[in-house]
């Protein structure tokens, strides 16, 4: 079980499912050695910094809400996060981001 992968794969799935069209081409092929390193900073230091596609920003990818990262301006999300918004609309998704970052809270 690979948390940045299955990420990966989540935000293409939404993509895909809003519009498919808009998808192809943009989905390029994880580097394996670039997985494996991230794969690697996420199980040691408990968070990596990835640029989101789908939120069209950089963000963290955590382990829980606790872990601490170099930059607090940047929002965090763990996996729980980020699978609670599987099968949302994309308004319902950048509603959600946007309150998570105002307000400097967690998506339940």
């Amino acid at each position: 079980e690979n948390p940045v992968l299955e990420f990966k794969k989540q935000e293409r799935d939404i993509l895909n499912s809003i519009d498919p069209e808009a998808v192809k081409g943009k989905l390029n092929e994880i580097n394996p050695i670039h997985l494996e390193e991230a794969t690697h900073f996420y199980r040691s230091r408990g968070w990596i910094q990835i640029f989101s596609g789908y939120l069209n920003q950089s963000i963290y990818l955590v382990k829980n809400n606790r872990v601490k990262v170099p930059d607090s301006s940047l929002p965090k999300y763990t996996r729980n996060e980020i699978e609670a918004l599987n099968n949302l609309s994309w308004e319902e998704i950048q509603t959600l981001h946007e309150a998570k970052v105002l307000f400097k809270g967690e998506i339940l």
